[in-house]
């Protein structure tokens, strides 16, 4: 006997343990074939735009103003303008990716700066060492202005600026003459009550000192007048709190960490009367610095845990508006760290945004960036416009008017923006996976750019990585890619499928001014199922009372009658459960299901049966 007819011999069909025979009467007598393996779009009526298109499923972005941490595409409703991450991107103009001025790396600092301040109007950033004073302009010259005679080293939030070209420098630590004041031209104690924080705010100077836990206010003369006391319920002063001060309008901001007790941070609001609390940050939040952009203060810290017996933080940033607090934004690393300041982020409102530093590090190849991040207050996003080239610690940060200047813990400072461009930018885009859980077969990227008008244009360089997107180890698919040319993947073996694919960008400038402008990007692909085999047999089903039985192929009778094989074949198609099939093509058998059964009574208890069934 021919092994093709083993199913096992001597039966056709084995259904749930029960041997069946083909109808020798029916011309067809079994169907064998596959569900499809290609799965084909269904939306394709319309215009037959990118995501009409009947087969390939096209992904595309033409928006990436929404900033970062977007991990997949958008879905449903969303709007598709956010990506992963980026380095020395531009997108406050939606629509396109521009590259970023570069830094100026200015002259190495004499010591540590510890203190920095920007004016808002005087197109410099002071910068407090132990012992000196400087100022940074624009161009990252330093210029010292003498030392500043405070006796220690100035707290980090012990500056201040009275608008009319005094600064004042402070700190409450042993040795400190109090408030030292620079006139621009020579330096003179201005108060002998030192403060740890300073702010000025209606024609008056704020001090908190952390020694006392203390909020004061300066007289024109230098006296300092107590306002408040923060203390415990017995009456005793919360001490060694690096509070900051900062003006909100008419009246005053005071962000209280609470480094020393289990509570939370806390903002309060001093009215001109007396300070009063108005929100409390999570009790695992340590705040170090706060900011105030269009009446909505921000505050930069990191949230705290403990595996192990190690302490990790990751850096965060929270908002509060009209009463009601929220989280910004949140680095996507836990870091080992220790100390009060250590891998947390300064904070600064700059160019109609804020500024601060994404310091983190996973330390073992992962996608962090360690970018300054600027948040753009009229879209939403967040994006990285260059890299933070020491990560040491949360370090130090301010901005005037027109620039900004950052120091992480070193003797260096780097000031941003530059005349000229960023050499390149790179954008992470998400994670495309067509919000399907099917698998893929990736055809290929198309990438849509101007080049810059000088120069030789810049080019732009496509890489990809399939299913992970923690990694910044990509491969290149096309260096200097064509604008609108579609490249395509390499070809995969038959049984290599994907489920996302992560597209970075790379602009590098060339030797144009500007480099190109991202404009739009296209991913093809089609989803792919196991392929399920589908049969219909079409059975006989004879016998009635020891007569008419259907042969078996090796010439013996079929031993149940038509009517008890019908009862059987039902039975099984009434089951849930898969159930065992063996026929010509699958003598091992596959699990399946009977997806439809038809009998038709030819005699009486007699039937011609059709089956359909799928594997599962």
């Amino acid at each position: 006997m021919g092994a093709a007819l083993t199913v096992p011999y001597p039966y056709d069909v084995v259904i749930n343990d029960q041997g069946y025979v083909f109808a020798d009467t029916e011309e067809q007598k079994a169907v064998f074939g596959l569900s499809p393996i290609f799965v084909s779009r269904q939306n394709t009526q319309g215009d037959y735009g990118d995501n009409q298109q009947d087969f390939w499923l096209s992904w595309v972005q033409k928006d990436w103003s929404g900033g970062e941490q977007a991990r997949y595409e958008a879905r449903g409703e969303e709007p598709q303008n956010r990506y992963w991450a980026g380095t020395n991107v531009d997108v406050r103009r939606p629509g396109q990716v521009a590259m970023r001025a570069d830094q100026i790396t200015p002259s190495t600092f004499a010591a540590n700066p510890v203190s920095v301040l920007g004016a808002p109007s005087g197109a410099v950033v002071w910068v407090c060492t132990s012992t000196n004073l400087y100022h940074v302009n624009s161009a990252g010259t330093i210029t010292s202005d003498g030392a500043h005679g405070l006796g220690v080293s100035p707290s980090r939030y012990g500056m201040a600026w009275d608008g009319s070209g005094d600064l004042y420098i402070s700190s409450s630590s042993g040795g400190s003459v109090g408030v030292r004041k620079w006139d621009g031209a020579a330096f003179s104690t201005f108060s002998a009550g030192a403060s740890d924080s300073l702010a000025f705010l209606n024609n008056t100077l704020y001090g908190f000192t952390r020694s006392t836990g203390s909020l004061y206010r300066f007289s024109a003369a230098g006296v300092a007048t107590l306002i408040f006391t923060w203390q415990g319920a017995d009456g005793t002063a919360i001490t060694g709190q690096e509070a900051k001060l900062v003006p909100f309008g008419g009246k005053l901001v005071i962000l209280v960490p609470r480094n020393a007790s289990p509570a939370g941070a806390e903002l309060w609001l001093y009215d001109g009367t007396a300070p009063a609390k108005i929100a409390e940050l999570p009790p695992d939040y340590v705040a170090i610095d706060v900011a105030v952009l269009g009446g909505t203060i921000f505050v930069s810290g990191g949230f705290n845990r403990m595996p192990s017996g190690t302490n990790q933080r990751r850096s965060a940033i929270f908002f509060y508006k009209d009463g009601q607090q929220d989280l910004l934004w949140e680095s996507e690393i836990w870091q080992d760290s220790s100390g009060t300041f250590t891998n947390v982020p300064s904070i600064a409102a700059f160019n109609n945004g804020l500024v601060w530093s994404d310091i983190t590090d996973d330390g073992g190849g992962g996608l962090a960036l360690e970018q300054i991040l600027f948040y753009n207050a009229l879209t939403g996003g967040v994006s990285g416009i260059g890299p933070n080239r020491s990560i040491d610690s949360g370090g130090v940060a301010a901005a005037d008017a027109f620039f900004l200047l950052w120091n992480s813990g070193g003797t260096q400072g780097y000031v941003y923006p530059a005349t000229s461009a960023t050499a390149t930018t790179k954008v992470y885009h998400s994670l495309v996976d067509f919000d399907t859980s099917l698998r893929k077969i990736f055809r290929g990227v198309a990438v849509e750019y101007d080049s810059a008008t000088d120069g030789d244009g810049g080019s732009v360089d496509i890489s990809y990585r399939f299913d992970n997107i923690d990694s910044s180890s990509y491969t290149s698919l096309q260096t200097s890619a064509g604008s609108g040319a579609e490249y395509t993947f390499p070809v995969p073996s038959e049984l290599t499928t994907y489920q996302s694919v992560s597209i970075l960008i790379t602009l590098n400038k060339g030797t144009s001014t500007s480099g190109p402008k991202l404009k739009r990007l296209k991913v093809r692909a089609i989803r792919v199922q196991p392929a399920f085999k589908k049969r219909e047999y079409t059975l006989l089903l004879s016998g009635r009372n020891g007569k008419g039985h259907a042969k078996l192929r090796d010439d013996t009778d079929l031993a149940l009658d038509g009517l008890d094989q019908a009862a059987n074949l039902q039975a099984a198609a009434s089951k849930t459960a898969p159930l065992t099939i063996k026929d010509h093509l699958s003598t091992s058998g596959f699990t399946g299901v009977i997806e439809e059964l038809k009998m038709f009574e030819y005699k009486p208890e007699q039937f011609i049966a059709r089956v359909a069934v799928r594997q599962v």
